[in-house]
């Protein structure tokens, strides 16, 4: 077992190379190296996992509806994730209407 001091809510993880990405509901990836050790964290928005209905928003009925908290280059619920043969990720959201990023390889 290894992250329970750096992974708060891991859904999944895809490798390419020596390098590990992890989903993580709680609003981030996380970037691991070839020893599990953590990298950095990427897209991190934490806060907006206090919203009322997260990973959604509440209307003034009470209801849920589609975020209104979504910010480009921050996440809000990553899910799933692929990666291409060129390393660029590629990331899903569960969230209403979900939200697909592409992160390009540099």
């Amino acid at each position: 077992m290894f992250g329970a001091d750096y992974l708060s809510s891991p859904s999944g993880f895809v490798t390419h190379g020596e390098i590990m990405v992890v989903a993580e509901l709680r609003a981030r990836l996380a970037v691991l190296d070839g020893n599990d050790e953590l990298v950095c964290y990427l897209g991190e928005n934490e806060a907006v996992c206090a919203a009322d209905g997260w990973p959604n928003n509440r209307d003034s009925a009470g209801e849920i509806v589609a975020s209104r908290l979504l910010e480009i280059g921050r996440f809000n619920s990553p899910h799933g994730m692929a990666v291409d043969a060129a390393g660029n990720l590629y990331m899903a959201e569960w969230l209403i209407g979900g939200r697909f990023t592409k992160l390009v390889k540099l």
